[in-house]
């Protein structure tokens, strides 16, 4: 079963399934018919949160999110389109996710940075102005997004691990 099969199998056993306010998935229904359907659920829980949340007109669409891996490792996470925080749940279901708060003020980045991120956005294929203007903006602010700036430069070839 996928998470459509699911919302549908749900729907037709009359269990209501929704996202609590604090993105948890809830349901409501008879008990038996959930007990029949609580495997899949479980098998599939991501999907259905991403299912559920792309239909919920409530849920904001934000571009930057921040995931604590199962490990530690923490991951600047930016999505264009913007989505919902149930999305990149989806994405890394082992992980912490939350969205990034932006702060109003940054100063600019350093001039071999700034060639380095442009080099990138290139590399990338990346022309959307106000894409570039974000995540370049995401750079200053965030000196973990600058490190992983420069790791994928260097994943790309475009500097040495040295330079």
């Amino acid at each position: 079963m996928n998470a459509p099969d699911i919302l549908t199998a749900a729907h037709r056993a009359g269990i209501r399934l929704s996202l609590a306010d604090n993105g948890k998935l809830k349901f409501a229904g008879r008990q038996a018919a959930l007990d029949r359907l609580l495997p899949e659920i479980r098998a599939h829980k991501a999907a259905v949160l991403a299912a559920l949340a792309a239909r919920d007109p409530r849920l904001d669409r934000h571009r930057r999110f921040s995931v604590i891996r199962a490990d530690g490792a923490v991951l600047s996470v930016s999505r264009c389109p913007p989505c919902a925080l149930a999305d990149v749940q989806a994405d890394y279901p082992d992980g912490v996710c939350e969205v990034e708060r932006v702060p109003e003020t940054a100063v600019a980045l350093a001039p071999a940075d700034l060639a380095l991120a442009q080099a990138v956005l290139k590399a990338w294929g990346e022309d959307d102005p106000v894409t570039i203007k974000e995540w370049m903006d995401g750079l200053v602010r965030d000196p973990g997004r600058l490190r992983q700036m420069r790791a994928q430069a260097v994943a790309l070839g475009l500097v040495s691990r040295d330079g």
